[in-house]
């Protein structure tokens, strides 16, 4: 996921029936993904100001 596969991609590599699987098993990078990019969009946004 950190290098820009998709959750869905992964989900059908592992084997998993359903993205439902990996996204519990691996929530906690996704949820370190979501926050990087707020972090991003923030400082995008404050640089235009």
């Amino acid at each position: 996921m950190f290098a820009g596969v998709s959750v869905a991609s992964i989900a059908k590599r592992l084997g998993h029936a359903s993205m439902t699987t990996t996204q519990k098993t691996y929530f906690h990078i996704i949820r370190e993904l979501e926050n990087k990019d707020i972090d991003q969009v923030m400082r995008l946004l404050s640089n235009l100001g």
